[in-house]
């Protein structure tokens, strides 16, 4: 087996985006001492305004399409969650305000649409 560098995760130094907390990429020549814990990264995403778990407001009755957050969201940070499956923007929805989004195909009865989203 080859030798591996190995380094402290860095400081976070920059805003973070919920696709950098999900989409890590280690380097293959790296092991890092030290995992993030999942209650880190709710610690580190405290320190910037985000909505994780959010349940949105609007009909889920098979015929509606159109769903509002709480809260205020930043462009292209919305995820949307159907019934536990991750959304695909532009193909599943797409945001149509700063509050509001529209599901390409009506939920039924019985489905759970969250949401996660800096604001």
């Amino acid at each position: 087996m080859p030798d591996l560098k190995t380094t402290e995760l860095p400081a976070i130094s920059e805003p973070l985006t919920l696709a950098s907390l999900l989409m890590v990429v280690p380097d293959p020549d790296v092991a890092f001492t030290k995992k993030a814990t999942l209650a880190e990264i709710f610690a580190a995403a405290a320190l910037h305004d985000v909505a994780i778990g959010e349940l949105v407001i609007g009909a889920i009755d098979g015929v509606n399409t159109v769903f509002t957050t709480s809260g205020s969201y930043r462009a292209q940070s919305l995820m949307v969650w159907l019934n536990g499956l991750r959304q695909a923007r532009t193909i599943d929805y797409t945001e149509t305000s700063d509050t509001t989004f529209s599901m390409l195909v009506a939920p039924i009865p019985g489905d759970v649409i969250i949401v996660d989203y800096f604001t």
